[in-house]
């Protein structure tokens, strides 16, 4: 193992730890009544999009979204799916949860609860869209959070930028972490994402055990044997938090990432083998100052 990987891993003993009172993890929660598209943003960044065959009714960990305490907010989109008008009955709901890192996750407090609106319509209670293809809607809440980071907030505004210029400066960033992962040049990798990982630990207070169940993706894509890259093609450029974070997105997968890999998953249970696919996600922006473009959480 090399000095890159090394000091990877031991991003858990190197982040400010804080009064485990005081190092308060929020949460969302989010249910829909039928399987139209739902995408969610947090602070203007990409939190989870959803297809029609996907719903949830579990809460997932948001801090990695928040830079410091005060108000956030949150954007969200249905659309409708295959063209079909929403339905009078649809409607969706979206809870944020916080608790204390010193607190069982049952004692967790609903902070804030969204409801998509409804309206009477000659007596008939209906979702405001009905009849509608997309809705959009917002809502903020309050975060509390020991830590003030700086994050994205200084980086430079990359719509300033030539689009061609950056799309080529994004391509070629994908490409070099294709390359790297080809090469199992694990010094690279570990080097390349240490920065944004080490953020993302401090925000959600990670333990070495959670920080290895989080990261150990990259462990994956260097050394599962079945991973196969797919070609980085049929994507769209995005920018996001305010035009100061970009990334690619699949054209191909709905709520994938450019860069995508096959490879081959076997069940624990039965030892039977399937075909699949993921991709790896990368957010890149430039820090205030730089001319380069690095990872971001």
């Amino acid at each position: 193992m090399g000095p890159n990987e090394k000091k990877f891993n031991n991003i858990p003993n190197e982040i400010k730890r804080y009064n485990l009172a005081k190092s308060v993890k929020h949460y969302l929660y989010f249910q829909r009544s039928e399987q139209e598209i739902m995408e969610v943003y947090i602070n203007d960044i990409p939190f989870k999009k959803y297809s029609e065959h996907k719903n949830s009714a579990v809460s997932f960990p948001i801090n990695e979204y928040i830079l410091k305490s005060g108000t956030q907010k949150v954007d969200v989109v249905f659309k409708s799916l295959k063209g079909k008008p929403f339905r009078m009955g649809f409607g969706g709901i979206i809870k944020i949860k916080k608790v204390a890192k010193s607190e069982d996750y049952k004692n967790n407090k609903v902070i804030k609860e969204y409801t998509t609106p409804i309206i009477d319509n000659n007596g008939v209670k209906q979702f405001i869209a009905t009849g509608q293809l997309e809705y959009r809607d917002s809502f903020t809440f309050e975060a509390t959070v020991p830590y003030d980071f700086t994050g994205w907030r200084e980086s430079q505004d990359l719509s300033e930028m030539d689009v061609d210029v950056l799309e080529k400066e994004v391509v070629n960033f994908h490409k070099n972490v294709i390359d790297i992962a080809k090469r199992k040049d694990r010094e690279a990798l570990f080097q390349l994402f240490y920065q944004s990982e080490f953020q993302k630990a401090e925000s959600e207070y990670y333990d070495d055990k959670l920080f290895k169940k989080f990261t150990g993706g990259y462990n994956f894509i260097l050394d599962d044997p079945t991973v196969k890259f797919l070609p980085l093609e049929n994507y769209k450029l995005q920018l996001y938090a305010n035009s100061k974070i970009v990334t690619l997105e699949s054209i191909e997968k709905y709520g994938s990432y450019a860069l995508r890999f096959d490879y081959i998953y076997i069940s624990s249970k039965t030892g039977k083998e399937y075909d699949k696919t993921s991709s790896f996600k990368i957010f890149l922006h430039k820090p205030k100052g730089s001319d380069k473009l690095v990872p971001i959480r």
